[in-house]
C-alpha cells in the first residue's frame, strides 16, 4: 500500500508514472487514484495542471475522462478556483473542461465568476468567458466586444447566443438591436479587427 506522498511521488516520476504511460488503461488506473486523494487534499489537483501540457495523449485523455467526476465533487473549492484564476502554461483544454463542468446546468457563484475574469485578465482569452458570459453585466460585455466580434465566425456565433439568451434570471445581455450598435461603433483599426467584421 503506498502512501499519499509515495503515490504522488511514483505518479509524477520523470522516469515512470503519468508521463510515460502511453495505455490509456493504465493512465485512468493512476488517475483515478491521485484524484481520490485530491477529493481530500484539494491542493494536490494543481500538479495535474502543471504537467498537463507535458503528458501523452494517453494521460492527457485518462485526466479529461477523470476530472469532470473530481470537479463535480469539490466544486469550486479555494485551490481550484486559485488554479482558475492563475494557471500554469500549456493547460488551456484542461483549464476550459474544468469551466464546462463548473458551470454546467449550474448558476456560477460570485467567486468562481471573479476567478474566470482574473483568468481573462492575464490571457485575453475571450473564450474562457464563454461558460460565465450569460452571467456578466451589460458593461462588461461590451468592453470585451471587440475581441468577440474578433473571434473565428463558429465561436462569435456561441459567444452571441449566449449574449442573447442570457440567464433565466435576467434574461438577454442584450438585445438584437444593441448587437447592431456595438458592432458599428467597434473602430476597426484602434481594435486590430478586420474592416469585414463589423461591416
Amino acid at each position: 500500500f503506498l502512501s499519499r506522498q509515495n503515490l504522488v511521488d511514483f505518479l509524477f516520476l520523470k522516469d515512470g508514472g503519468l508521463e510515460n504511460l502511453s495505455s490509456v488503461a493504465d493512465a485512468l488506473t493512476l488517475m483515478s487514484l491521485y484524484f481520490a486523494l485530491c477529493t481530500k487534499k484539494h491542493s494536490l489537483l494543481r500538479r495535474v495542471f502543471e504537467i498537463y501540457g507535458s503528458l501523452p495523449q494517453a494521460a492527457k485523455q485518462a485526466v479529461h475522462r477523470q476530472v469532470p467526476i473530481l470537479i463535480r465533487t469539490i466544486r469550486s473549492s479555494p485551490d481550484l478556483l486559485g488554479i482558475i484564476s492563475d494557471p500554469p502554461a500549456d493547460c488551456r483544454d484542461l483549464l476550459m473542461q474544468v469551466l464546462q463542468t463548473l458551470t454546467d446546468g449550474a448558476v456560477p457563484s460570485q467567486d468562481l465568476i471573479s476567478s474566470i475574469k482574473n483568468l481573462y485578465s492575464k490571457t485575453k482569452d475571450t473564450e474562457f468567458l464563454f461558460p460565465v458570459m450569460a452571467h456578466l453585466p451589460k458593461d462588461e460585455i461590451l468592453s470585451v466586444f471587440p475581441n468577440i466580434v474578433n473571434l473565428p465566425v463558429d465561436k462569435f456565433q456561441v459567444a452571441l447566443s449566449r449574449i442573447l439568451q442570457g440567464s433565466p434570471q435576467h434574461g438577454p445581455i442584450l438585445d438584437p438591436s444593441e448587437i447592431l450598435i456595438a458592432i458599428h461603433v467597434i473602430d476597426p483599426e484602434k481594435e486590430g479587427i478586420p474592416l469585414k467584421k463589423v461591416c
